[in-house]
């Protein structure tokens, strides 16, 4: 006999069930990986459910620039408000539908899990994990927060810039430097010379501070390629969550100053 023949039917169901649950990590959001799955699997549904919600809670607030003052329904009117100017990407429908989405979740799902949660079993913190991730796509969510990476100083702290000056230095740096017709010879180089890295690119894109834009080149823009002519240019941006990060953060004291 094959072995699931031998089993009983509670058994069978559990080896289902643990397969299928194997799978939603697949499904998810990569913050959400970062942030959740261990406690799934774990089994401590109760906090997984709340730390979804508050994960899409900080994308959101992170999304509309609101400070910590803002969160739960005050958060969503801000942001949808008129004030955050958050726009959704909506692959299905309208503004008006996904960010009715979004209020309906956090009014349901977010309230429940920060307040109680105590009926939050397996298959519920699963759904609500996908539910998450939907939302987060909804906002374009970066694939890590440089809030959960603690900070400008977090990055210090981790080895990946030497002080929060260099950061910022690096976020100068990096807005707007462009790169005509794919040809990135010149941006390694000046990467190189100036002591920064692929990796801290790579990282500060994924922190949803820098974006990169294809743009066709027009004899009259304004930007750092002297060159012959291209078709198009390649362009490093902050996002506004990179100039608001860049406009917080301290411009080092002149020497000799008072």
């Amino acid at each position: 006999m094959r072995e699931n023949e031998t089993m009983t039917d509670d058994a069978q169901q559990e080896v289902f069930e643990t397969r299928a649950f194997s799978e939603v990590e697949y499904l998810l959001h990569q913050r959400l990986r970062s942030t959740c799955w261990h406690l799934f699997m774990g089994g401590d549904y109760r906090h997984v459910a709340r730390e979804a919600m508050t994960t899409v809670e900080l994308a959101l607030r992170e999304k509309a620039l609101a400070t910590d003052d803002y969160f739960g329904g005050r958060l969503i009117d801000f942001a949808f408000g008129g004030k955050g100017h958050v726009q959704l990407t909506v692959p299905y429908g309208g503004q008006d539908e996904a960010r009715a989405l979004f209020r309906g979740a956090f009014k349901y799902y977010r309230n429940y899990a920060a307040h109680d949660g105590a009926q939050i079993n397996r298959t519920q913190a699963a759904r609500i994990l996908v539910l998450a991730s939907e939302l987060l796509d909804l906002l374009a969510a970066s694939p890590r927060s440089l809030r959960i990476e603690g900070g400008p100083e977090g990055l210090v702290l981790k080895g990946i810039f030497s002080n929060v000056d260099e950061f910022r230095k690096f976020l100068i740096f990096i807005d707007g430097q462009n790169y005509p017709d794919d040809v990135w010879d010149g941006f390694f180089e000046a990467l190189a010379s100036s002591g920064y890295s692929e990796e801290q690119v790579e990282l500060v894109i994924d922190l949803g501070l820098l974006e990169i834009t294809c743009e066709r080149a027009e004899p009259s823009r304004e930007t750092r390629w002297h060159g012959p002519d291209v078709e198009a240019l390649t362009i490093y941006g902050l996002t506004k969550l990179g100039r608001e990060i860049l406009k917080s953060l301290p411009e080092p004291k002149e020497s000799g100053a008072n």
